[in-house]
């Protein structure tokens, strides 16, 4: 103990002491108390942020406690939903306290910064989740009476700019748990919120509004999906309108990386294309997220509008008792495998998207053979899914950052200061390394230096093995990094380029300064004539994207080669370089993997 009190004496901010209390697994020391009053300091101070303050004082002493309610009650006589809450921090778990007590985010909430989000921890929190419902309750009661006209409107001034963060955050929670009464409640509150009783262009509250809006990107559920969307059609409010669109298609994307609450969406679709795609898009994030369905649930999906045309497309893999099959369900929902024999599941089966690497390569290729015979049209990229072995870590390319900035927005990758680029795909953290930091509006390129994948450890991300992850997700990490380097590649990082560090420079210079299609169709220029007779004898084909030989595609953005999705290790030499063209200024050491590529296959 005497090493806590130690610890605590050296602690220069309350940061620091929230961070020391949450590494704490015994009661503190009594002279930790004298430490936190100091780190406090005077009770002015206590007001700036009232969570942090509420937190220390939990073991600061109840002399401390007690001034520090008082102040509150005092200063703060306006905020009665934040007055509540911070009443409630002696009915909290040490890990919620501390979680609200040290987050920067207790006063405010920005959609992208889940993980630091204090409503993570307090979903856990009965006391919190009881507080939640009533609070939000509360507040749809005064926006009820505002609109009845049994209290006098004011614009912005149904809550105060203390409290709507408190309601916010009690919708997180509430949507995180995915509670039942959370659906009725928001479809009133939003709206009410953001259109003024009768004709005015104002609001009563801007500030929940658009609090509410960041809440419903950051834990989004079907019915909060569809109460932005409703509440998009009423606004009148030109800033409430701009600032909650921005939210709708980040709310949709961000509902796929929770398809077991997404697919509840399927049943308020309507069988319409882009509601198909949207399904889609869902089930295909249940490849990361390791989603399973139970045998009702995957029915009630068949059943769906927009669910039941995609989930018939695809194939699916069933588990129950250690058993395991792939099945397809008919037009009449009938269950069959992929002889086309009927199977009954049991209702104890789980059911989960098949993915090739599920099974061995002779079921792939049987399920590659019916699609072919029966020409299957699927609603994404199952059958003939690419998929990937360790150690592929596209190390070596050579990117061009404008491309790459607008490919990883699209795709959900983050910018990681310092270390290149960063994506969550359940509950592994995928950092794609790049040689140079990289910020919005940068240009120019970076070299890759590979992919690290992180797992959770308490608070901190720890590296870890690539045999310690789930093959799927590995495999559909790596399929997320294929796409950066296909669309932004320039060229392969060659040690022995034979160029000056000058000249290497100037022409990774040029290729970077231009759009992805011109050095695309570059190479296939340069390869459609390099391999001309292979070409005229049918031997080799060039795509817009590969060369076509022996069964196999040659990617023309990386060299790396696939058959049917899975990837052929080729044992190449380096041959000859290419002529040099006119319209190919660099890149020929691609080129020769390529070619050596396609003389191996041919050779084969």
């Amino acid at each position: 103990m005497a090493k806590c009190t130690v610890a605590f004496a050296a602690l220069d901010n309350a940061e620091q002491a929230i961070e020391c209390l949450s590494q704490l697994r015994c009661e503190p020391a009594p002279q930790v108390a004298a430490e936190l009053r100091r780190v406090l300091g005077e009770p002015d101070e206590w007001l700036r942020y009232p969570h942090r303050s509420y937190a220390l004082a939990r073991w600061a002493g109840s002399e401390v406690q007690r001034q520090l309610a008082a102040l509150l009650r005092e200063r703060r006589v306006d905020a009665p939903y934040l007055l509540q809450e911070l009443e409630l921090f002696s009915l909290l778990s040490d890990q919620s306290v501390l979680a609200l007590g040290g987050s920067r985010w207790a006063t405010i909430f920005w959609a992208g910064q889940e993980e630091a989000d204090p409503a993570q921890a307090l979903a856990e929190d009965a006391a919190y989740l009881d507080f939640s419902r009533e609070i939000l309750q509360q507040a749809v009661r005064r926006l009820e009476a505002i609109h009845a006209g049994t209290q006098p409107y004011v614009a912005d001034g149904a809550f105060s700019l203390h409290d709507t963060p408190v309601i916010a955050r009690a919708v997180r929670v509430a949507a995180l748990r995915d509670e039942s009464w959370l659906p009725e409640l928001l479809a009133r509150m939003l709206p009410w919120s953001c259109v003024a009783p009768g004709t005015a262009k104002t609001a009563p509250s801007q500030s929940l509004a658009i609090a509410l809006g960041h809440a419903i990107e950051g834990a989004p559920t079907p019915e909060g999906v569809q109460a932005l969307r409703q509440a998009l059609t009423v606004v009148r409010h030109a800033g409430i309108q701009k600032k909650l669109a921005r939210n709708l298609k980040p709310a949709e994307r961000a509902l796929l990386a929770r398809p077991a609450v997404a697919l509840r969406l399927t049943g308020l679709l309507k069988a319409g294309k882009r509601e198909q795609g949207m399904v889609a898009s869902s089930l295909e994030a249940g490849f990361w997220l390791r989603t399973e369905l139970d045998v009702a649930a995957w029915r009630n999906l068949l059943q769906s509008p927009a669910g039941g045309p995609v989930a018939r497309a695809l194939v699916w893999r069933a588990t129950w008792d250690g058993a395991g099959v792939s099945v397809m369900a008919d037009a009449a929902d009938a269950v069959t495998d992929g002889a086309g024999a009927a199977l009954r599941l049991p209702e104890t089966a789980r059911l989960t998207l098949w993915h090739p690497l599920h099974v061995v390569a002779a079921e792939r290729a049987a399920w590659q053979a019916l699609a072919a015979r029966q020409r299957w049209h699927q609603p994404l990229r199952q059958i003939y899914r690419e998929f990937y072995l360790a150690p592929d870590d596209f190390a070596g390319h050579v990117l061009a950052v404008r491309q790459l900035l607008g490919l990883a927005r699209r795709e959900g990758w983050k910018i990681e200061h310092h270390a290149g680029l960063a994506r969550q795909f359940g509950a592994v953290r995928v950092l794609f390394n790049l040689s140079d930091s990289i910020y919005p509006g940068a240009d120019g390129y970076v070299e890759t230096r590979g992919m690290q994948m992180q797992l959770r450890d308490g608070k901190r991300w720890r590296v870890c093995a690539p045999d310690q992850i789930d093959p799927v997700v590995y495999s559909e990490a790596c399929r997320a990094v294929d796409l950066l380097v296909s669309v932004a590649g320039l060229a392969l990082q060659e040690e022995n380029a034979g160029l000056p560090e000058h000249l290497r420079a100037r022409h990774l210079a040029h290729l970077a300064s231009l759009r992805a299609g011109p050095r695309v169709l570059m190479r296939q220029r340069a390869l459609a004539q390099a391999l001309a007779p292979l070409i005229a004898t049918g031997q080799v084909i060039v795509t817009e994207r590969t060369v076509q030989v022996a069964g196999c595609g040659i990617s023309l953005a990386t060299g790396r080669v696939t058959r049917d999705g899975a990837p052929v290790a080729l044992a190449t030499q380096a041959g000859g370089k290419l002529a040099a063209v006119p319209w190919l200024p660099y890149d020929e050491v691609l080129l020769e993997r390529i070619a050596g590529a396609v003389n191996a296959l041919l050779q084969a």
